[in-house]
């Protein structure tokens, strides 16, 4: 069907939808968002719902390669 692909189940006929295996990264974000550079696993969260963080303040530790990835906020915020 051109550019469309679909798989026959015996549910009937699903779409696929073909995704970037990496993201662009200067699309843009949802205003508060916060993306990860890479895959891998949440160590640490540092700060609930609700809480005020300031640009720079690490929020998430990740662990990806083998390696302890921290990720800070972009700007300040709630």
């Amino acid at each position: 069907y051109g550019d469309h692909l679909y798989v026959e189940s015996p549910g009937g006929s699903v779409p696929l939808v073909a995704l970037s295996r990496f993201p662009d990264p200067d699309a843009a974000l949802a205003y508060g968002s916060l993306l990860a550079p890479m895959p891998g696993s949440v160590l640490r969260v540092a700060a609930a719902v609700g809480d005020t963080v300031t640009a720079g303040q690490p929020l998430v530790w990740l662990e990806a390669m083998k390696m302890e990835h921290t990720i800070t906020a972009p700007a300040d915020g709630v």
